[in-house]
């Protein structure tokens, strides 16, 4: 969540900070005017103060950002590199679509810094991306048709795809032959650090395992519910990776506490691509 308010603050503020009645920094104001005259020098004294007064009327990484160009723009690079090395690494600043297009950071954007800058800052928005723990469930990823295992009879059609910056992977579900469609979100938990899936049918039955790990090239979920008859049941989710071109998905469940297992489906899928 701070990788995300710290990108947005930047982007919401730059249209809405002059449109907030009362809401002024004098020091800022000067420095963004300094800074559009191109008197940069003047400038980066202003956004200096700005940072020095701290009045919180100007998020201190917007001011950052502004300060760090027009470091850039008055030549001065280990002055604009300091300062973008300290937004990535202690902030973390994430808008790394600004360290692209600035026209102030084009003269840098060779310097081994600068490159080190934008790939931490990309991180910083998109740090499932290079998480291995969030590539664990990689191998669903893709279009597959779906059948009943041991058999040519062909349940369903899956499409499942990374979401959410590599956060999420995104489960879409069509039935063959029957109105019947769902997805699931399925993501590590930041209070366990374990997998969950949630899922939401269009028959309106939600469900959600949880505790799920990677381990002996399978993925393997818990669940808990209760029947008709509102008695209690264990779930196990498995999914099995058997090779880049299939995988096996087993539902099974237990009304005696985990005593003794039946199966609730058990499907095999085949990569489309």
């Amino acid at each position: 969540m701070r990788s995300v308010f710290l990108f947005l603050s930047v982007t919401i503020w730059t249209g809405a900070y002059a449109q907030i009645p009362g809401q002024s920094d004098s020091a800022f104001q000067s420095g963004d005017s300094l800074f559009k005259a191109g008197n940069y020098e003047k400038a980066i004294w202003a956004y200096r103060k700005s940072l020095e007064e701290n009045t919180g009327r100007v998020p201190p990484v917007f001011i950052k950002a502004s300060l760090a160009k027009a470091y850039a723009l008055n030549k001065d690079s280990t002055s604009a590199l300091d300062l973008l090395t300290d937004m990535v690494y202690k902030g973390p600043y994430g808008n790394f679509p600004d360290l692209d297009t600035a026209k102030a950071f084009v003269w840098l954007k060779a310097n081994p810094r600068f490159v080190a800058i934008r790939t931490k800052a990309y991180n910083n928005a998109f740090p499932c991306i290079g998480d291995p723990k969030n590539q664990e469930f990689d191998f669903w990823v893709g279009e597959w048709n779906v059948y009943q295992t041991g058999t040519d009879y062909q349940v369903g059609h899956q499409k499942i795809e990374k979401a959410s910056g590599g956060c999420m992977v995104l489960e879409n579900w069509t039935a063959t032959g029957v109105p019947n469609e769902g997805k699931s979100m399925n993501f590590i938990s930041p209070d366990t650090r374990k997998w969950e899936q949630v899922w939401m049918g269009s028959g309106g039955i939600y469900l959600h395992y949880y505790n799920g790990s990677y381990s002996d090239q399978a993925m393997r979920f818990e669940g808990a519910g209760n029947d008709k008859a509102g008695k209690p049941l264990l779930f196990h989710l498995t999914y099995f990776n058997l090779s880049p071109a299939t995988l096996r998905q087993l539902l099974e469940q237990s009304a005696d506490g985990g005593k003794t297992w039946t199966t609730v489906y058990d499907f095999s899928y085949k990569r489309l691509q």
